[in-house]
């Protein structure tokens, strides 16, 4: 099961699913599955988001394990949630600098990842992708660690005239949202790699930013 961020596609198989907006108004989701036998009773969640799991166990008459289950959801969540920002902001989080100009900017804001300033092999990746109104780009996990994507590409080479998103709002004229990217993530290459493929590594000098489609390596000033 894979609810995309889009809040318009949403692949899977059968599980109940409790949704809970977090501290920025956005769903969380918890797939969860229960079980019955005479007075026993159980009840498991799960939040790949968040990266934790509940388990409820019952004995008696009483078999709301859902009241106890949403009530450590409700108690847990917000702390899960500062732990992953706090993370993310120690991994990621950053002036990253590379050759000459090359630079690219991270925040975290609204409990998601935004590139606020990106300029490699002399092109301002910001203005070439949004134009010069562009604020930032949010950046996508691909559920590898420390794999990203950045969350737009035009497509006028396909023959489309609007731009498909990888994240926040989809094609508005077209009811597709994120499905082509789950079906066919890269849609086109540079120097080997996807060219919206952002990851975080190590070398002998600590943490770097790889831009492999345009063969940039940055290295963080704190």
């Amino acid at each position: 099961m894979h609810s995309f961020p889009d809040s318009f596609t949403e692949t899977g198989l059968a599980w109940e699913i409790l949704k809970v907006p977090d501290s920025h108004i956005r769903d969380q989701r918890y797939y969860s599955k229960r079980g019955d036998l005479l007075y026993s009773h159980s009840e498991f969640m799960i939040n790949p988001d968040l990266q934790y799991g509940i388990v409820v166990l019952l004995t008696g008459t009483s078999a709301d394990t859902a009241y106890i289950s949403e009530l450590a959801v409700r108690t847990f969540q917000p702390v899960f949630e500062k732990i992953l920002e706090k993370r993310a902001r120690d991994r990621y989080v950053g002036v990253w600098h590379g050759r000459g100009q090359d630079r690219i900017d991270v925040v975290l804001k609204d409990g998601s990842l935004w590139i606020t300033k990106w300029k490699a092999n002399g092109v301002d990746f910001l203005d070439l992708y949004q134009g010069s109104f562009a604020s930032g780009l949010t950046l996508w996990s691909t559920g590898r660690l420390d794999e990203f994507r950045y969350d737009e590409i035009p497509l006028a080479s396909c023959g489309y005239s609007f731009t498909l998103y990888r994240v926040a709002i989809g094609a508005r004229t077209v009811n597709w949202g994120c499905m082509p990217y789950w079906l066919n993530l890269d849609l086109l290459h540079s120097h080997h790699a996807p060219i919206d493929l952002i990851y975080f590594d190590e070398d002998d000098d600590g943490p770097v930013l790889q831009f492999p489609s345009a063969n940039v390596t940055l290295h963080r000033w704190l």
